[in-house]
């Protein structure tokens, strides 16, 4: 009993190799149509390397680009860090500064302070006041 179950196991085993030989023919067959219609296309056409020395030289002028444009970016980085420090600077210098008008005798604070109230109120919480003018008299 023991052989007739190891001859059908091997049996089995032949008949898989069997499908697999099959399939590995078919699929070498399918390969060598598919080498042949390349080959034929690839010695038929000289208009392919044309195309890949256009595209190689579009390529090599778009990375010059590239390149320029990284340079360029780069030189606005520094000018725009250094015009924030020039902003910043100047706000720092007008932030205690204040403008003393004659005629009437007031004197606005050129950067005016936001305040919000928190009254227990209702009609006058959370207001913010307007610019504070100080008189002199």
């Amino acid at each position: 009993m023991a052989m007739a179950a190891k001859a059908k196991l091997l049996l089995r085993e032949l008949k898989m190799v069997k499908s697999d030989l099959a399939f590995a023919k078919q699929r070498c067959a399918q390969l060598e149509e598919e080498n042949k219609v390349l080959r034929e296309n690839h010695n038929g056409e000289n208009s392919q390397t044309d195309n890949d020395d256009l595209v190689r030289l579009q390529l090599e002028t778009l990375l010059a680009e590239k390149a320029r444009l990284a340079h360029e970016n780069s030189i606005y980085t520094r000018e725009n860090l250094y015009l924030r420090g020039v902003v910043e600077y100047h706000q720092l210098t007008m932030q205690d500064v204040v403008y003393f008008d004659e005629r009437t005798e007031e004197v606005t604070e050129v950067y005016p302070v936001s305040v919000t109230s928190l009254s227990s109120s209702s009609d006058i919480s959370h207001t913010i006041l307007n610019q504070q003018v100080l008189e002199f008299k």
